[in-house]
């Protein structure tokens, strides 16, 4: 795997992580909406996601162009999260379809958090297509300073 800028911001936790980006890299063009997810037997496609972290929260931004809000499910357990959604076509039924390029179906990204957040806390806005998730850290994984007292 070669050291790009990418690699050194973001490093991959696992060897497993490092050759899917490298394959990812090496052989998928920018649009990834029509990867199949890690587990394909679910039958979803996987949607892009940026993951960020500051020092009191996650933050998951997902791109999700044509899904209804209210449709988005998002489940956590044991650190996981998981985004899923489904992608209705637009055309009438009875349309018969000369060139296609949208994704429709079951869409579904399963992801592992470094740490522990407060799902109670978290917070889920869908604006333009995308959705932001705010995951407020657990308390015991924010930073905390320790006063030093002086002994007499």
């Amino acid at each position: 795997m070669a050291v790009t800028a990418r690699t050194l911001q973001n490093p991959p936790a696992t060897l497993r992580d490092a050759m899917n980006r490298w394959i990812d890299e090496a052989f998928s063009f920018p649009w990834r909406t029509m990867a199949w997810d890690d587990d394909a037997a679910s039958g979803a496609f996987r949607f892009p996601v940026d993951i960020y972290e500051t020092p009191e929260t996650y933050v998951v931004i997902a791109a999700l162009p044509g899904v209804n809000p209210e449709e988005v499910e998002i489940t956590a357990l044991n650190g996981s999260l998981t985004i899923a959604c489904e992608i209705k076509p637009w055309a009438p039924e009875e349309a018969r379809p000369l060139y296609r390029e949208m994704a429709f179906g079951k869409f579904r990204r399963d992801i592992r958090l470094p740490g522990e957040f407060a799902y109670d806390r978290a917070e889920a806005v869908f604006q333009n297509g995308a959705l932001t998730l705010t995951l407020p850290k657990a308390e015991h994984l924010k930073p905390r300073t320790l006063k030093v007292k002086v002994a007499r």
